[in-house]
């Protein structure tokens, strides 16, 4: 729960400017599209490896930067 809110707390720091609103949002959508495409290229190439690791779990999924499948869908999410 400390996570949270301090994640909440340096976001709502970071946002007190119009600009640097503009500079989080289009950072998290930049990561967000980076995600998705590293997941896109596990999935149709069959290449399971999350930088150097290989996976040894969920091999049929596509997972992006994550192991598990599910916190991969809720990032995306």
């Amino acid at each position: 729960m400390v996570t949270y809110l301090t994640a909440f707390y340096l976001v709502l720091l970071v946002s007190a400017d119009r600009n640097a609103k503009k500079r989080l949002v289009y950072a998290l959508i930049a990561l967000g599209a980076f995600e998705a495409f590293y997941g896109l290229v596990q999935y149709l190439t069959g290449w399971q490896q999350i930088f150097a690791y290989v996976k040894k779990y969920y091999l049929e999924d596509a997972t992006g930067t994550y192991i598990n499948r599910n916190h991969f869908a809720g990032f995306l999410e």
